[in-house]
């Protein structure tokens, strides 16, 4: 079947056969070398340890190999496949895009709302990322009219979906001079009341830790419910909850991270 074999002709089906055979063995050749070459760079880099390292990783137990996601309870029984290195992990990419930090230059509710200062003299309040992501459309919210006297910690207005109603509380002391629907991404402009007072807002730092706990909060529901944090391609949670929670919990959830019990 070789040239260098006795009786060897050249026909078609040897023709064929000696060039399949070489293209295999060229090959395999080129595939030996290049593995020999890389090896020879990765020594002369340091990486021997690193490709160790990588290599008995997976001859660890499962329970040796938890990800860094299943021990905060984010995905349940996940196993790391990249020895503890996220960087090219695309599962933590995706969890490590969800925003927990809220913009800057506005002042927090706890009840999931927002005050910003207008610069001319009035307020603006409207309902953070948190509760958006809860109700989903803003157009749903029922804004007081002008001249509606708020008082903080009190109902400012309501949200109704899905058959459920949710009273949304008021940062801020004060009378509105303007609301709408929020589609311009605040519901209400105020008129701040003459001892108006803002230090029971969250903001800085606070606002941001605040912010991370109750993201964790979501994911925490989301995962209890499916399995694992309700994400988009994009990594972000949902923009929907109630059209991703099973009614019940959703409406539990939302309840009580908008203080409405």
């Amino acid at each position: 079947m070789f040239p260098w074999v006795y009786g060897f002709s050249w026909t078609p089906g040897h023709v064929i056969f000696v060039g399949v055979f070489l293209t295999v063995a060229a090959a395999v050749a080129v595939t030996v070398f290049l593995a020999v070459f890389r090896s020879v760079q990765d020594f002369r880099r340091g990486k021997a340890r690193q490709i160790a390292w990588q290599s008995h990783f997976h001859d660890l137990p499962a329970s040796d190999r938890a990800c860094r996601h299943a021990l905060t309870g984010e995905l349940k029984g996940r196993v790391c496949d990249n020895g503890f290195d996220c960087r090219q992990c695309s599962v933590h990419a995706r969890l490590t895009a969800i925003e927990t930090a809220p913009p800057a230059g506005r002042l927090y509710h706890r009840g999931h709302t927002w005050v910003r200062p207008a610069g001319d003299g009035t307020l603006l309040v409207g309902l953070d990322e948190i509760a958006t992501k809860l109700l989903g459309s803003v157009g749903q919210a029922a804004a007081p009219p002008a001249g509606t006297v708020l008082e903080a910690n009190a109902p400012a207005f309501t949200v109704r979906k899905k058959g459920a109603e949710f009273r949304i509380l008021s940062p801020v002391d004060g009378v509105i001079v303007e609301s709408h629907d929020g589609s311009q991404g605040w519901f209400a402009r105020v008129k701040p009341a003459e001892n108006y007072s803002d230090v029971h807002l969250l903001r800085g730092h606070e606002a941001t830790a605040w912010f991370q706990r109750e993201v964790d909060r979501l994911q925490m529901a989301a995962c209890q419910v499916n399995g694992m944090p309700a994400l988009a391609d994009g990594g972000v949670l949902e923009g929907d909850l109630s059209e991703v929670l099973p009614p019940g919990v959703w409406e539990s959830l939302s309840a009580e991270m908008l203080l409405d019990s």
